[in-house]
């Protein structure tokens, strides 16, 4: 379903003048979502949206794949180390991950010059910060296991530019695999594979094109800055995101991130998708679960103060639905009310339009 939200966030920032052939590489979806993800570029003459199944050829990676002490992590992670066997009629592609939504048009990424770069990426501000935090763990991680003589330039792999021609003639593909029976257990997955395989030598995006909301939550709830002038880079990104980037455990549609402060933009994406009603509805699920075990309370005072805000509205054949977002600063509370569309109370909370 997070999914849905990015295309729509593409679809709604694309230029009538250029055309987008989005491929979503799937590993298990419903047919019923792929339908509703199909459905989202409806109208658009210029936009076609399509899924190609890697299951296979991630099975041919099994042996080789690090899914966390657990084996909890998704297998569909490493499907990076596929893009040059998935686009081998490609020269250039432009991968997003799917929690994240766009806030500028993806054609001017994709113009990014590459030059004989491999890739092109922004620095990860969480490892920059985790390195800055813990040098002697963390820092000595990045350089002795993965091997980087640049560090510093840790890249996020959620946004990149990919220069999908000469990583065929390289044997990206092998040389992935290769490093990651190497390295055995990388902290980030394939992130860290990535990052030790290219070691720094790709181009750097500004970081308004990957806006890492984890950094913003390391940097504002644990006062973990980044160091020197990517402090200012973060802000400036933050002013004027061109991509907000939801990476971290704390997602949108999830307890402990729908109240961070860039997470309404997501919502505001997600009620024009066919899948709000099943986000919203998982979402209070949560929520209520939480409330019952007395953890992240929201107060009976604070819910009843910051009462009366509509900000999605939707029409069902026999009934109206409304959710609301409470909020002063951050948000606070959502509620999910149903009622009768021939209701008083209902028709209260109808916009003065009638929508």
């Amino acid at each position: 379903m997070p999914l849905a939200v990015a295309v729509q966030s593409l679809v709604a920032t694309a230029s009538s003048g250029n055309q987008y052939d989005v491929v979503v590489l799937s590993h298990g979806v419903d047919g019923s979502v792929r339908d509703e993800i199909v459905s989202l570029a409806a109208g658009h003459g210029n936009i076609t949206i399509r899924f190609v199944d890697v299951t296979s050829r991630l099975e041919h990676l099994a042996g080789a794949m690090y899914l966390g002490p657990d084996q909890a992590f998704s297998a569909a992670c490493y499907g990076r180390f596929l893009i040059p066997e998935v686009f081998a009629n490609y020269a250039k592609v432009v991968y997003l991950d799917c929690d994240l939504i766009l806030k500028a048009d993806v054609a001017v990424l994709y113009a990014t010059d590459l030059g004989d770069k491999l890739l092109a990426a922004a620095t990860d501000v969480t490892i920059a910060i985790l390195r800055k935090q813990y040098p002697d763990t963390f820092g000595d991680y990045i350089a002795s296991k993965l091997g980087m003589r640049r560090p510093e330039r840790y890249f996020n792999s959620g946004v990149m530019v990919c220069n999908v021609a000469k990583m065929r003639a390289s044997g990206f593909q092998h040389q992935c695999v290769e490093r990651l029976l190497q390295v055995k257990e990388p902290t980030f997955y394939d992130q860290c594979i990535l990052n030790s395989l290219i070691d720094g030598d790709h181009v750097t995006l500004s970081l308004d094109w990957n806006l890492t909301v984890n950094a913003l939550v390391h940097d504002k709830r644990h006062g973990l800055c980044p160091p020197g002038q990517m402090s200012q880079a973060l802000v400036a990104a933050y002013e004027r995101p061109k991509i907000i980037h939801y990476a971290g455990p704390d997602k949108p549609w999830s307890v402990g991130g729908w109240k961070n402060e860039l997470s309404h933009q997501w919502w505001v994406l997600a009620a024009m998708t066919p899948c709000v009603d099943r986000l919203l509805e998982r979402l209070e699920t949560d929520i209520r679960a939480v409330e019952a075990d007395r953890a992240r309370v929201i107060s009976h005072s604070t819910k009843i103060s910051l009462l009366g805000i509509p900000i999605i509205k939707l029409r069902r054949k026999e009934a109206s639905t409304a959710y609301y977002l409470f909020s002063v600063i951050k948000i606070a509370a959502i509620k999910h009310k149903r009622c009768n569309s021939n209701s008083s109370e209902c028709a209260r909370s109808r916009d003065p339009e009638g929508g």
